[in-house]
């Protein structure tokens, strides 16, 4: 009977504890996307990574457009006899050489990309990271959820918005 007792007691402690715990969490929420958005550093940064991948892309493309011109020529002078078979098949090898140099291209391309956008943006998320967290231990919060992702959160208090707190902590508008 003494060990149901205690039992019983060191549950209720548990308990106890647990919901004061609970009690003493602070939750807070932000829209990330708003406040890249908002950030004048952010737009700057998009728009380098735009000029960017045009620029690489018009020059892929011009090099893909390129390519089926030759190839396409090839084939016409091979249609008109103008080409011995042996002429063709060497053609046609180092139109596929260059094919394949093209994809190779783009795959690289494609790292490149990544890489752009990793050097334009990270300084930027971590500037904002930093001072979300400077933020919530300011302001005491335990947990900073982001409104902004798609169906994240489906339901946000208004009064527990810490974008405005952010945004002045990055000196925003």
């Amino acid at each position: 009977m003494k060990f149901i007792k205690y039992l019983f007691v060191a549950v209720c402690l548990f308990i106890g504890t647990q919901a004061n715990s609970y009690a003493q969490t602070k939750i807070g929420h932000l829209n990330s996307l708003d406040l890249l958005n908002s950030m004048p550093e952010w737009k700057a940064a998009e728009t380098q990574y735009q000029t960017y991948l045009e620029q690489l892309s018009n020059m892929l493309k011009s090099k893909d457009e390129e390519l089926i011109k030759e190839a396409t020529s090839v084939e016409q002078l091979w249609k008109e006899g103008k080409l011995s078979q042996l002429d063709y098949k060497a053609k046609m090898m180092t139109l596929q050489e260059k094919d394949k140099k093209l994809a190779e291209e783009k795959a690289a391309a494609e790292q490149n990309v990544a890489k752009k956008e990793e050097e334009l943006t990270k300084p930027i998320k971590d500037r904002v990271t930093q001072a979300i967290s400077d933020v919530a231990t300011e302001k005491g919060y335990t947990y900073v959820l982001d409104s902004g992702a798609a169906l994240g959160l489906l339901f946000v208090s208004p009064s527990e918005d810490i974008t405005a707190f952010v945004k002045a902590k990055l000196n925003l508008r």
